[in-house]
């Protein structure tokens, strides 16, 4: 399982440049957030990650609003884990063993 560090930028999930190595997780990968991260990390196509870690300390947030499929954890030591609608974690288990989940609601101007 390769680890794959946020760059701490808000951003796309599905873009390379929003990840240090410059390339996305994938099903065996793992996504680390940094203690430090304030940024949004917005998941708004289909994703596939062997886990996520967000680190104590983090004020980083993932943004769902599409589906993650994960085959391990998601440890939210820190930060903020939020569904928009359409947002949905398929597999593996979430631990939010310091961090925060809520549910948002998009806006939309009719």
């Amino acid at each position: 399982m390769a680890t794959i560090t946020w760059r701490g930028n808000s951003g796309s999930w599905a873009s390379a440049l929003s990840w240090q190595s410059f390339a996305v997780p994938g099903a065996g990968d793992l996504a680390v957030f940094g203690s430090l991260d304030t940024s949004t990390a917005t998941l708004d196509a289909l994703a596939f990650a062997g886990g996520v870690d967000v680190l104590a300390g983090s004020q980083a947030t993932m943004l769902l609003e599409s589906v993650l499929i994960l085959g391990g954890t998601c440890l939210l030591a820190g930060g903020t884990l939020a569904l928009a609608p359409g947002g949905v974690i398929e597999g593996g288990t979430v631990d939010l063993a310091g961090g925060d989940r809520k549910s948002t609601r998009l806006n939309s101007s009719h």
